[in-house]
């Protein structure tokens, strides 16, 4: 289903090249059947004349031509030349405006594509998908971005880091080329709420393990969405209008948060999650204090989420870690690399 969704993906790009071509055919093809059938000519000579009448090179006559040969060859030549004016206008477009080097970039994404497992798919590359894309960027997650706009996805294929299929996210089949079923997140970033919702309904029923991110901006898309599968709902302009107030009321809060989330060059402190399943076996089941992350990596350890109890700020050094719990790290770059490289299998 894949494969065939793809062909007919590139296909439908290649269009004006295929009609080209089969113009240029079909000409050659109608002129040597007239050679052969009214003049009499062999099938080479009468292939070699239609040739030579369609590149219009200006050779002579093969063999002489009778009357209705003289006047089938004449209007044979002014069909020739918008033919031939048709062909090579489609392929300087494909040459000189990097079209068939886009349509070979998409083959080799698909190709990239397939062979992807655990990735994310991003629906939208507007400026939610484009910070979206960015994060993951600079986190080392395997994306790809489902864009309609193909003036976007012109530009986007241009960069290798990214793998981008031109299509409609809430086709079905687009769905399928980003290999809906091997994933583990989607995001969808739709300016329309409907659009968002139905995307969330489709890949709930394509991958039911499936993580989904919806964006919304009415009030009223947040419980429709969550009833269509979305497991988060992010509401941007509701989340910018409350950070604007609180740059006004808790201004330093705000600028500590900023700090964390790397929206400062101030420092390079960042939060990062880390889950109990990838601590090496050694360091599993032991406590906090036991561990003493702070003095072996310089990494605080500021919250804790138990599989029942939830999260826990601040957590004791006496805490115990438990099977499916997750830690909040806090610390700057080469901190919490040292970290991982100690305690990360």
């Amino acid at each position: 289903m894949i494969n065939a969704t793809r062909v007919h993906h590139y296909s439908k790009r290649l269009r004006r090249f295929y009609l080209a071509c089969g113009c240029i055919v079909a000409s050659i093809g109608t002129g040597t059947t007239f050679y052969i059938y009214h003049e009499g000519f062999t099938p080479a000579n009468a292939v070699y004349m239609a040739i030579i009448t369609l590149s219009t090179v200006g050779f002579g006559e093969v063999e002489p031509l009778s009357e209705v040969g003289r006047i089938f060859t004449s209007g044979y030549i002014v069909v020739n030349l918008v033919i031939i004016a048709f062909g090579i206008s489609t392929m300087a477009g494909y040459i000189f405006e990097g079209e068939l080097r886009t349509i070979f970039r998409s083959i080799m994404t698909g190709n990239e594509v397939n062979k992807l497992k655990g990735h994310i798919i991003v629906c939208g590359y507007g400026r939610n998908g484009m910070k979206t894309c960015e994060e993951f960027r600079m986190a080392g997650k395997r994306f790809v971005v489902i864009e309609n706009d193909p003036d976007i996805c012109h530009a986007l294929t241009e960069d290798p880091r990214f793998n981008v299929i031109t299509g409609d996210a809430t086709v079905e089949d687009t769905l399928r080329m980003a290999r809906i079923d091997s994933a583990t997140a989607l995001i969808t970033t739709l300016p329309k709420d409907s659009d968002n919702v139905y995307i969330s309904l489709t890949s709930r029923e394509l991958n039911r393990d499936l993580m989904i991110i919806a964006r919304a901006n009415e009030e009223s898309a947040e419980r429709k969405l969550k009833l269509a599968g979305a497991n988060r709902v992010v509401k941007p302009d509701a989340l910018g209008g409350s950070h604007m107030a609180k740059l006004v009321t808790q201004p330093v809060v705000i600028e500590f948060l900023d700090l964390l989330n790397g929206l400062s060059t101030e420092t390079d402190m960042r939060l990062e999650e880390f889950a109990y399943g990838l601590f090496k076996k050694e360091y599993m089941g032991k406590t906090l204090r036991e561990l003493d992350i702070r003095r072996n990596t310089n990494v605080m350890v500021i919250g804790y989420k138990h599989p029942e109890k939830g999260f826990l700020f601040t957590p004791s050094t006496s805490l115990k870690l438990n099977q499916n719990s997750v830690l909040i790290l806090m610390g700057d770059e080469e901190s919490l690399k040292k970290f991982k490289s100690r305690f990360s299998i």
